[in-house]
């Protein structure tokens, strides 16, 4: 008795559902020996997988790192150009050739698979960092400038980053764009010193230098207990020579920092050039009597006596200096003008041979 068809059927069936899970597809085995990391035994069926379905993504990830695996540099280069138009949008595709030409220090070519990976993903900060150190090392500021202008749109504030563009945009004299990178900038921290001391130094290089000057002033009232951005406007109004403002803000700041020596020196140089002796003699004997250990502001004091004509003072500031230094070359030769004005022709030889000495080096 023979056996019912539909039995027969059945078991056909049967045995092909499981031969499907007994005897896996290539594709299921190229996948296997990948996960193995055998792929030497996995390119085989990944190959034959990809040439049937290149659209197959997983497998076709798969094929590409097996033959980078096996050094198939050729192949991998051939099967990658064929997939730009399909997966170039694809973060994995980008990263498996970028890795593919950095391992063979190719820095040129992996740069481009960077920059798009950048493009797909910008928070890739390792990424990032490998793109930025390349643009540096290859002096390419222009291409550098982009990634932190494509960065400044994509990712969270970071002041480093514009602090960074604003240093390149100095060294390519683009005070334009320095300007635009600082104003944006003080938009996200308009409480920022340091923001608007470049927006100066921008001024300074454009030749703008009341606004530069009325920026550093203006710094420096913002922040009035800080000493270095008061010295900081006093330097530049003294480089520029604004002797009426240097003058003015002597005044506030030696009064706000009266233990700032600089300050009252500069301060009572001003006054001596425009006249001001009693001012100046004023204020270096208050700063003398703060800090008695400053000797040279007995010779300071002297000299000014001298110039007006108080002989007497000033010998006796300049006896004081000496008793408590030994003097210079030039408090001995200034002493020698004040004795002779006192008509004491004796002691201004002395002093005026005294003066020779250290000057030949005797003493």
């Amino acid at each position: 008795m023979g056996i019912a068809l539909w039995k027969s059927l059945f078991f056909f069936v049967s045995v092909g559902i499981f031969s499907v899970y007994l005897f896996p597809t290539q594709r299921q085995l190229g996948l296997l020996f990948s996960r193995a990391h055998d792929f030497n035994q996995a390119r085989f069926y990944l190959e034959k997988q990809f040439h049937r379905d290149p659209g197959d993504e997983k497998n076709t990830q798969r094929y590409l790192e097996a033959l980078v695996y096996e050094g198939q540099n050729t192949l991998f280069e051939r099967a990658t150009k064929s997939l730009e138009k399909s997966y170039g949008n694809r973060l994995w595709f980008n990263k498996i050739q970028a890795d593919f030409y950095e391992a063979r220090m190719q820095f040129k070519e992996a740069s481009g698979y960077w920059l798009e990976m950048i493009r797909l993903a910008p928070n890739s900060e390792s990424v990032r960092e490998k793109l930025i150190s390349y643009y540096f090392y290859s002096k390419n500021s222009d291409a550098l400038l982009s990634l932190y202008e494509f960065m400044k749109e994509h990712s969270r504030f970071n002041p480093d980053l514009y602090e960074e563009m604003t240093r390149l945009c100095f060294l390519k004299k683009l005070p334009g764009e320095a300007e635009r990178i600082c104003r944006e900038w003080l938009a996200q921290a308009p409480h920022e010193a340091k923001i608007k001391l470049k927006l100066a130094e921008i001024d300074e290089y454009e030749g703008k230098i009341n606004e530069a000057l009325a920026i550093y002033r203006e710094v420096a009232d913002e922040y009035p207990q800080n000493r270095g951005y008061a010295m900081r406007t006093v330097e530049r109004l003294f480089f520029y020579k604004r002797g009426e403002e240097l003058l003015q803000v002597l005044e506030i700041y030696s009064k706000r920092f009266p233990d700032e020596e600089e300050f009252f020196r500069l301060l009572s140089e001003l006054y001596m050039r425009s006249g001001r002796k009693a001012d100046a003699l004023q204020l270096l004997m208050t700063l003398h009597e703060r800090n008695p250990s400053m000797h040279k502001l007995l010779e300071t004091i002297a000299e000014i006596h001298y110039a007006s004509g108080n002989f007497p003072e000033a010998e006796d500031y300049l006896v004081k200096y000496h008793e408590q230094t030994g003097g210079t070359y030039h408090s001995h030769h200034v002493l020698g003008d004040v004795l002779a004005a006192l008509g004491d022709s004796k002691g201004s030889e002395k002093e005026y041979r005294e003066a020779l000495d250290l000057l030949r080096g005797k003493r």
